[in-house]
């Protein structure tokens, strides 16, 4: 059974030696990382199955992470990010500065422009009878919320490709992200394969905030 966050961090964390927190993170840490890879690799796997569904116990254990780091910080300590954490703080730190997001799958392209705090989705039909179509509307929430929303998804710690081995491909996703100024774009692609959470960047861009 889960718990809240906060309730994790009384019952659990508050008063506890910096060694014990520790413990906490590098558990948490672990965690995390074998339910992604389990998402990405096994989705039929009986564990895939239970409830809560691995979505939730994965965002659960990042909020649990956030509340370990916290009461080793106030237990006087200086936590070390991991090279993924800091990929990720890196990734969404250029988030502000980005001026489109593309993302082509399953034969449709969504490209989200920003103009002040509006943000406005052109979707695209790439193949099909209705092939060449575009229909422009507007997101339901402003840009910073926009920028909030991917920084949840932690798309940093997605690789540049994903692509299982020995399948010939059948479905085919391409994002790219431009930024202000001279920055070089940040491209990411997959092949019959994608990350955990990728249908939630897909569903975001579609207007279903989260």
């Amino acid at each position: 059974m889960m718990i809240a966050p906060e309730t994790y961090y009384r019952n659990t964390l508050e008063g506890q030696s910096p060694e014990f927190i520790l413990r906490q993170i590098h558990s948490l840490r672990h965690e995390i990382r074998r339910l992604i890879r389990l998402m990405e690799t096994d989705p039929l796997n009986p564990e895939a199955m239970c409830m809560p569904n691995l979505m939730t116990r994965i965002q659960c254990s990042r909020e649990y992470l956030q509340m370990a780091v916290r009461a080793y910080t106030e237990a006087g300590q200086t936590l070390e990010p991991t090279k993924t954490e800091r990929k990720d703080a890196a990734f969404n730190a250029r988030l502000p500065q980005m001026r489109k997001l593309t993302v082509e799958q399953d034969g449709e392209r969504l490209t989200a422009t920003f103009s002040g705090e509006k943000v406005q989705v052109m979707k695209e039909c790439l193949s099909g009878p209705e092939t060449g179509k575009a229909e422009p509307f507007w997101l339901g929430y402003t840009f910073q919320e926009f920028v909030k929303s991917l920084e949840r998804l932690h798309m940093g710690e997605w690789k540049k490709t994903y692509s299982p081995p020995g399948n010939a491909p059948d479905t085919e996703w391409n994002l790219c992200i431009e930024y202000e100024g001279d920055e070089k774009p940040c491209t990411m692609k997959g092949q019959n394969a994608e990350p955990y959470n990728f249908f939630a960047l897909v569903d975001l861009l579609r207007g279903h905030f989260w």
